[in-house]
């Protein structure tokens, strides 16, 4: 993910660099945690949703995302439990971003979801 904010002009992002963007925050904050809420997870679940939404014929971009999206709030409780294999500025940049204190990642990742989207103007 790019440091800093992107700014968007008149919400111009497409679906594909929307994905392009998350898949990297996935890559920078996923990809050491375990195989059951790790990235490659995070990747199936949004592969299966898509599969799932075509069947149902729901919004295919809204589902990928929100799959995409799904168990970030696991991040935050995982670094805070693996902290010492962690750089700590980063892991307090990430909270001071993205998340709220609370021990449930679901409520975690709703905030952390919320926050990220709103950075890209994202409806």
């Amino acid at each position: 993910m790019p440091s800093g904010k992107v700014l968007i002009m008149n919400n111009s992002l497409s679906h594909t660099q929307l994905v392009e963007i998350i898949n990297a925050f996935l890559d920078k904050y996923h990809s050491d945690l375990s195989y059951c809420h790790g990235a490659d997870h995070v990747r199936r679940v949004a592969k299966l949703a898509v599969k799932i939404g075509k069947v149902e014929k729901v919004d295919l971009e809204l589902v990928e995302i929100a799959a995409l999206l799904h168990d970030i709030g696991v991040v935050p409780l995982a670094w805070g439990r693996h902290a010492s294999g962690k750089d700590d500025n980063e892991f307090q940049e990430f909270l001071g971003t993205y998340a709220l204190p609370s021990y449930d990642h679901a409520e975690v990742g709703a905030l952390i979801a919320e926050r990220f989207l709103n950075q890209y103007n994202y409806p």
